[in-house]
């Protein structure tokens, strides 16, 4: 619809999936720079953007806190009713510390959460500390994708004859890198790694050479369609966190392909994702081992119980959306 306008500084899937669901006009902004340069950039794209649209309803994504930050500084102008979609960008492990860096991303993001009209929260846990924080949440797990499984085996795939385990990545602080490389190694020739994301942010060219005769393949950023045919045809798919109070994308996404699937054995994502799931302490690799064996072992079961979550979350997602949009004031 023309009045509704969804904005985000990076092209992530929840983002296209909702726009599309309320039926925003979708918008991504982005821009390879540093910060220095990136954020003035797109702040003066993001308000010609909105002088152009001139919405009645906004959307946006946060990350990025400083454009949550910047479309509630321009409410006023815009008279817009704000939505933030948040996504789990709330390092609650800086929340005490002194150092200058992560009082100012407090501040602005407790900002941001008090001013908005309305926060999108992804689990009710979160949607305790945005009202406790002062400002108004509603709950919306991701919504199950649709990929498709019919896809031809990725070329990787040809570096390994043995059971194919994708683990999907972006090499960030959350992530449990080392371990999962420590576990790749040690499954020897019961299954091959094959992790997504820029490894450049933790392996020189020589150590990633050293680590994929041993069996953990890197990837690097693909595509959306060799991503896609790389799920639809894993014998398994990991999906690791070291915090809590997370919902993967990537494992909605495995989920959707009835893949195996093994997660960190948090609360959050044993909540949701129940008996769809082998659950794995991220920080032990032996663990991870064990939990990759098990999935493998167990794949049609997993697949099984995949397949009938899948209409029950779907059904659910539909009842939660219809409260967002009640909540939003779009019905």
């Amino acid at each position: 619809m023309k009045d509704r306008l969804w904005v985000t500084w990076e092209d992530h899937r929840r983002s296209r999936v909702l726009a599309e669901q309320f039926k925003c006009k979708y918008k991504p902004l982005t821009l390879e720079a540093s910060r220095y340069i990136r954020y003035p950039a797109l702040a003066a794209l993001t308000l010609a953007l909105l002088v152009r649209e001139r919405p009645k309803y906004l959307f946006c994504q946060n990350p990025s806190v400083v454009l949550a930050a910047l479309c509630v500084l321009l409410k006023p102008l815009f008279r817009y009713r704000l939505i933030v979609d948040r996504h789990s960008n709330f390092k609650f492990e800086t929340a005490d510390s002194k150092a200058l860096k992560a009082r100012i991303f407090h501040a602005v993001s407790n900002f941001s959460i008090r001013n908005a009209d309305l926060n999108i929260i992804t689990n009710h846990v979160l949607a305790d500390i945005v009202e406790q924080t002062g400002g108004r949440a509603v709950v919306l797990p991701d919504k199950i994708p649709q990929l498709d499984s019919s896809k031809p085996a990725p070329n990787f795939f040809s570096l390994s004859d043995t059971a194919k385990v994708v683990c999907i990545t972006m090499f960030d602080d959350d992530e449990p890198i080392q371990e999962l490389v420590q576990a790749g190694v040690g499954l020897g020739d019961r299954a091959t790694l094959f992790m997504t994301g820029n490894y450049r942010k933790t392996y020189s060219e020589a150590e990633k050479e050293a680590l994929e005769e041993k069996g953990v393949h890197f990837c690097g950023f693909v595509d959306e369609e060799t991503y896609a045919s790389a799920l639809a045809n894993a014998d398994a798919v990991v999906v690791l966190t070291k915090k809590d109070l997370i919902l993967n994308c990537g494992a909605y996404e495995a989920l959707s392909l009835a893949k195996p699937l093994v997660l960190s054995d948090t609360p959050t994502l044993q909540q949701y994702f129940g008996g769809c799931a082998v659950y794995a302490d991220p920080r032990n690799p032996r663990s991870i081992i064990d939990s990759i064996i098990k999935a493998l072992n167990c794949r049609d079961q997993l697949s099984y119980k995949a397949k009938t979550s899948v209409e029950i979350l779907d059904r659910e997602w539909n009842i939660q959306f219809s409260r967002v949009c009640e909540s939003a004031g779009i019905i």
